[in-house]
């Protein structure tokens, strides 16, 4: 039970001074303390069981004190203030056991707020809740300042329209986004998860904790220590120089891929220039007639178009060349169209050609029309070779096949009748 004790006095009569007080309030309480009958200011303790004003001060507490009361009703007077707040407080362990109404920030009794919390106003003694997106506003339809998220519309915010938008011109207008987000296309995207803040989806800018920043992304640091290395070099000892071609010369620690490459440059290290682009800073664009790229050094093509070869493909392949192609260094014809032949394709065929086809030495490829022979069917058939209507007279080798005329005789016809062949 609580109680007064005294040291030379069962009773005191008159008013009490605290020199040092917590908690000032009007209520019922249990004073712990020494008291002596001549002293009119006193050390005192206070534990308070209910109160509504909190204070650290000065305070004068008006009282009668019995010895034979165990609990006594007094009246506290603050005379000097350095901390007002709100509570049901026990003062010896410093736990609140109260709060002020709902909305208010600080109170000095329990139904009249001094102070509202964010997101509400003061309405008279008590705090009204501000309209939705406002951060804090001067009535319930009057916004002063909107909430993350949210952008001023007439005396109102409104929502963004865009998840995780920090800050908007308008609806679907974003303008930057939420920390562990980045703006892509006017919507914001979740950074990669070792990025506690990121520019893109592989473009880190701080790491998460146990993460370190390799030059282009965050990785682990796992047992041993994080490695940085100055920008522009890479490696074990931090001795090789990042490619040229990376931008703004910075690239992996550990492995020296480019985190993005400089215009015109390519490949993970950008060691390479971009299909059609050649020479030390990969601005020179490659000869029209090259076909998938050229040399980065000089410029050559690695292949032509079709209709061209050549180092720098801008010459023309034969116009009788079979699909357009020929060969890349010398023009010389993959195959002919029908009708030529040669290297070049610069040749006709034989007219006495079955179907005008030859090969590329000029030989009849299809047999010669009737009554010529030879490879390439320059040779007329003897013309004392009987004939047939629709076949040849004579063999590929001028042999007449059907006999020969009268008064010819002959495997080629040639020989009169009459005349004599001596042979020693």
């Amino acid at each position: 039970m609580p109680s007064v004790r005294t040291l030379a006095a069962r009773r005191v009569q008159g008013p009490i001074v605290v020199i040092s007080a917590i908690l000032a309030t009007s209520c019922q309480m249990d004073i712990v303390t020494a008291v002596r009958p001549a002293a009119r200011r006193v050390q005192v303790t206070i534990i308070v069981k209910r109160a509504y004003l909190v204070t650290t001060g000065m305070v004068d507490i008006v009282t009668t004190v019995r010895p034979d009361a165990r609990r006594v009703q007094t009246t506290v007077v603050v005379m000097r203030v350095s901390l007002v707040t709100t509570g049901l407080v026990d003062i010896q362990n410093g736990r609140y056991c109260g709060q002020c109404s709902s909305g208010c920030q600080a109170c000095s009794v329990a139904k009249r707020c001094d102070m509202c919390k964010l997101g509400y106003y003061r309405n008279g003694g008590y705090c009204g809740q501000c309209s939705s997106g406002c951060q804090t506003c001067l009535g319930a339809d009057s916004c002063n300042t909107c909430k993350s998220g949210y952008y001023w519309s007439g005396n109102l915010c409104e929502w963004c329209g865009i998840r995780n938008c920090q800050t908007c011109s308008g609806y679907r207008s974003c303008n930057t986004c939420n920390p562990g987000y980045y703006l892509s296309d006017g919507y914001c995207y979740h950074c990669s998860s070792d990025c506690q803040t990121c520019l893109g989806a592989n473009e880190c800018d701080t790491c998460i904790s146990g993460y370190y920043w390799s030059g282009c992304l965050c990785k682990w640091c796992g047992k041993a220590s994080c490695k940085t290395c100055k920008p522009g070099f890479w490696g074990n000892q931090c001795n090789t120089v990042c490619s040229a071609g990376c931008e703004e010369g910075v690239c992996d620690v550990d492995d020296g891929s480019c985190c993005t490459c400089r215009p015109g440059f390519n490949g993970s290290h950008c060691d390479m220039c971009k299909s059609r682009f050649w020479g030390p800073e990969c601005n020179q664009t490659c000869p029209s007639g090259c076909n998938g790229g050229c040399g980065i050094d000089t410029g050559t093509c690695y292949a032509c178009h079709p209709g061209y070869y050549g180092p720098q493909c801008d010459k023309k392949c034969g116009q009788a060349c079979a699909n357009q192609t020929c060969d890349f260094t010398t023009g010389e014809c993959h195959l002919c169209k029908d009708g030529y032949f040669g290297q070049f394709c610069d040749s006709r065929c034989s007219d006495t050609c079955n179907n005008n086809q030859c090969s590329r030495n000029g030989d009849c490829t299809s047999g010669c029309k009737i009554n010529r022979y030879g490879s390439q069917c320059k040779f007329k058939c003897s013309d004392n070779c009987k004939t047939a209507a629709t076949s040849s007279s004579c063999d590929d080798q001028g042999n007449c096949l059907h006999g020969c005329v009268h008064g010819f005789t002959g495997v080629d016809c040639n020989i009169g009748e009459g005349m004599f062949i001596f042979s020693n």
